[in-house]
């Protein structure tokens, strides 16, 4: 009823996006959702599980959040720049100077500082911060631009960055544990079991409703089979050539 597929031959990247094509497919049709929902929800979250051990930045649900935070700390450290070039010009001396103090000490760091990697940018901040908590001239410029709250801002945002990083780090090295072979094993035997039931339940209503969705998965198969077959014509081609 079902077209074979031998996923050994399988790239991991081709293999995972078959994997995400068919619950497309199947959660297409609505009618299946909810009487196999106890056989496809196994197979979405080995799914997830796959993804976080196979590409654990993309897999995390932390990496939306890192990004978020760092845009925060970069609108924060840019905020601070444009509000210091602008009290650069102040007519008050004594404003001009404390602006310029502070601007230069960004400076001193370079420039596109929100373009550095995480890592480096995070280093940074953190520099930048301690001179501005312990050096005195740096401490009264704060105080007499009262920018208090933006340093505060940019200590918060720079801190729940390095924080969630962290927990991410943490959460990827946990993910290196499994083997993602071992997780394979497991999502060919959760798709073994669904199509079994997507075919028994063929076989016993009579609307035929499930004969769609069965030509449907075997397109499915045969698209990845021809994948496969393409690119080993296309590789044997390739090395008879370099013998040529």
């Amino acid at each position: 009823m079902f077209s074979s597929i031998v996923f050994r031959k399988l790239r991991n990247s081709e293999f995972l996006q078959f994997l995400k094509d068919l619950l497309v497919i199947i959660c297409n049709c609505k009618f299946v959702v909810e009487p196999l929902k106890n056989k496809i929800d196994p197979l979405k979250k080995d799914v997830d599980v796959f993804v976080a051990v196979y590409n654990p930045e993309k897999g995390s649900s932390l990496t939306r959040e890192i990004v978020e935070l760092d845009k925060r700390r970069d609108n924060a450290l840019t905020g601070l720049e444009l509000v210091l070039e602008g009290f650069s010009y102040s007519y008050d001396e004594e404003i001009s100077e404390a602006a310029l103090v502070l601007f230069n000490s960004i400076n001193h760091f370079g420039k596109g500082l929100t373009r550095l990697n995480y890592q480096a940018e995070t280093s940074v901040i953190q520099s930048l911060v301690n001179q501005w908590e312990t050096d005195e001239t740096m401490v009264n410029a704060i105080s007499k631009l009262n920018l208090t709250h933006w340093v505060n801002e940019l200590v918060q945002a720079n801190t729940l960055f390095t924080d969630t990083y962290l927990l991410r780090v943490k959460e990827s090295a946990r993910a290196s544990e499994v083997k993602l072979v071992d997780v394979r094993k497991e999502v060919i035997m959760h798709y073994r079991a669904l199509l079994h039931h997507i075919g028994a339940r063929a076989t016993l209503e009579e609307s035929g409703n499930y004969d769609l969705l069965i030509r449907e998965i075997n397109q499915l198969i045969e698209k990845y089979k021809m994948i496969r077959q393409r690119e080993t014509k296309e590789s044997k081609t390739e090395n008879a050539d370099k013998e040529a």
